[in-house]
């Protein structure tokens, strides 16, 4: 998996960033991929994709991203790859004014 692009509340904008992506890196997006998490574990599979599986993150960061079960385990399993790899693979695009980068991200 060469891209990601995480959604919510901003999935407008994700769907735009993959739809311009797709045909040029293999991408996910929850929104395209919800057959392949439907009969998983979906814990499971958010793990491998952000921390295994991905060579470039783009989180659409607002107040609420790793505040909610999904963005949670997002963040966990981004964050576990940051420490063992550095965040080098991490994209962070602002979706809201004057907000702070997270603090464990470099």
């Amino acid at each position: 998996m060469d891209y990601q692009v995480l959604l919510y509340p901003d999935e407008n904008l994700a769907t735009e960033l993959y739809n311009l992506l797709k045909d040029r890196l293999s991408c996910f997006i929850y929104s395209e991929q919800q057959k392949r998490l439907g009969g998983n574990d979906g814990e499971r599979v958010f793990n491998s994709v952000f921390s295994k599986e991905s060579r470039i993150v783009v989180i659409l960061f607002n107040c609420d991203w790793g505040n909610t079960k999904w963005t949670k385990i997002e963040e966990t399993a981004i964050r576990n790859k940051g420490f063992d790899e550095g965040y080098d693979f991490v994209i962070l695009i602002p979706t809201e004014n004057n907000i702070d980068p997270p603090q464990w991200l470099p």
